[in-house]
């Protein structure tokens, strides 16, 4: 697990090689510790777009069976200082 800042934002890599399982156990294990629900859930042949609030800002966990789970701002290139911070925070939760 690392936190990747090259493409001009916070992204929380939480695994690059993983399956369709240890997705859905991220994805419940986010649920509980940080008792957040998802608010949208967008599957794809080989991707899935989670969409959750935590702590007034939204994110996507995103797992894709190429690159893995990462966690990141909606707002991407365009999040502030503070949706990049709380990837940190997320990242101490893990």
């Amino acid at each position: 697990m690392k936190i990747n800042k090259e493409n001009g934002y916070s992204e929380l890599i939480i695994t690059d090689d993983c399956d369709f399982d240890e997705f859905y156990a991220v994805a419940s294990n986010l649920c509980v510790k940080l008792n957040t629900q998802f608010i949208e859930k967008v599957e794809d042949f080989d991707s899935l777009y989670y969409t959750f609030k935590y702590k007034s800002y939204i994110f996507i966990l995103y797992y894709n069976i190429y690159f893995g789970i990462t966690i990141y701002p909606k707002n991407a290139k365009n999040s502030n200082i503070y949706e990049n911070n709380l990837i940190t925070e997320l990242y101490n939760e893990f």
